[in-house]
């Protein structure tokens, strides 16, 4: 079945032969691009996200990182662990 067409600029018959090809591939090659697909995510959610709050110091980017990816209960839990490691150093 294919995605709605007001969602992709993707025609109809590449969209099918994107589908078959990913069909084709073996597991191990799926699991790749979608390793390399979340690390680009990630890569540009982190460029974005230092052009966005070029204020916060590094510490603190990556706290709003993780508060904006996994929430504010999980970003708060992280501050303690970094406070905790500064601690211990």
């Amino acid at each position: 079945m294919l995605f709605d067409q007001a969602l992709t600029d993707t025609p109809p018959e590449v969209e099918r032969m994107q589908i078959d090809l990913l069909r084709q591939a073996g597991q191990a090659r799926r699991t790749q691009l979608m390793l390399s697909l979340s690390q680009s995510m990630f890569a540009l959610s982190w460029h974005n996200l230092q052009k966005v709050f070029p204020h916060l110091s590094e510490t603190e980017q990556k706290i709003k990182f993780v508060e904006l990816l996994y929430g504010s209960e999980l970003a708060h839990a992280f501050q303690q662990f970094l406070q905790q490691l500064e601690n211990d150093a």
